[in-house]
């Protein structure tokens, strides 16, 4: 029986993504799941102890994958508990884990929930409570806290999102930037940061607060060394005020 009902959980898995002969981007729908023979399988319930979906981004140069330690099939849906995630390219590796998660088989999103952590392979990494992540247009997106460590500085904000692979990210509201030269500086935002370019521009009642004095202004495009761990400079634009 137990047999028998593995192969209908695994044929109706296949159904559920479509049949036929597919390219590998097609294939990236459909999870991998791998099954101990061993473990007992209740009657009538749809679990599997490990699942893995791989595939590639849309202009197919990047290959992700997305893994959870356990896996509960709620059509569409496939909850996760304790999830892994990559996305990988020539130039960046991007590594993605959260305490849990829900892939949707129709949006091809995944919802991550708790402690969500973006490790990227320049060293760089971002914090979240929860966030949704399209593994194929590369995007994550989310309504909480955000908080970005990178090159030497700490970036907190509310609500934001990131395109890993462009190595670009946008917090909404509620920022605040520090670095290791006790330079606060807050914004009521957006705040867009593009490491590619090593500068970030904040908009929108923007204060700095330094040893040597307060500035204001409408918008700081504020730009940093990746090598040397610090801010270099600081454009101030629209309505300057100083204070020293």
């Amino acid at each position: 029986m137990k047999k028998a009902y593995l192969t209908l959980l695994l044929i109706g898995i296949v159904l559920l993504g479509g049949c036929g002969v597919k390219d590998l981007t097609e294939q990236a729908d459909q999870p991998i799941i791998d099954i101990d023979e061993n473990i007992e399988v209740p009657e009538f319930e749809q679990e599997v102890q490990h699942f893995k979906l791989e595939g590639f981004s849309k202009d197919n140069k990047n290959k992700w994958a997305v893994e959870g330690g356990f896996a509960n099939i709620v059509d569409p849906n496939i909850i996760l508990d304790t999830i892994q995630g990559s996305s990988i390219s020539e130039d960046m590796t991007v590594n993605i884990k959260s305490d849990s998660g829900v892939y949707n088989r129709q949006t091809k999103e995944t919802e991550l929930t708790g402690n969500v952590v973006i490790s990227l392979s320049d060293g760089g990494q971002v914090f979240m409570d929860h966030a949704k992540w399209n593994p194929q247009t590369e995007k994550i997106e989310t309504d909480s806290p955000v908080k970005i460590v990178h090159s030497g500085v700490i970036i907190d904000g509310l609500g934001g999102m990131v395109k890993v692979q462009e190595e670009w990210a946008i917090l909404y509201k509620n920022i605040t930037m520090k670095d290791l030269e006790q330079r606060i500086i807050t914004c009521d935002g957006p705040l867009e940061v593009v490491y590619s370019e090593n500068r970030a521009i904040l908009n929108n009642n923007v204060l700095i607060i330094d040893p040597e004095g307060t500035m204001r202004s409408d918008k700081v495009i504020v730009h940093f060394d990746e090598d040397k761990r610090a801010i270099t400079e600081v454009e101030w634009i629209g309505n300057v005020e100083a204070v020293y």
